[in-house]
């Protein structure tokens, strides 16, 4: 019976052990890939074909879990000029 003790202590410590690496990994490639710029507004217009609430277009939107950290950062990096581009097209005309 000690020995079952034992070796089922060892299990459960070897079992948070795991966890614990398998969360901190995951922590780690949060870190190192850029965040969704997902603002839950989510319409893409049809003028411009960007989300109007983040600048995607809809492979992106559906890509984004995908994209390596470099792919992320292109498409962020392309954002602020689209934003722009929907924020003229949702514009009054004069």
């Amino acid at each position: 019976m000690p020995q079952c003790q034992a070796a089922k202590k060892h299990q459960t410590q070897s079992s948070v052990a795991s966890r614990c690496t398998v969360a901190y990994f995951r922590l780690m490639k949060n870190e190192t890939h850029p965040p969704s710029p997902c603002i839950r507004t989510c319409a893409v217009s049809g003028r411009v074909g960007f989300c109007i609430g983040c600048g995607r277009k809809l492979a992106e939107i559906g890509g984004w879990t995908g994209f390596s950290a470099a792919q992320k950062q292109e498409v962020l990096d392309q954002l602020p000029a689209r934003l722009e581009l929907v924020r003229q097209s949702l514009a009054p005309s004069s």
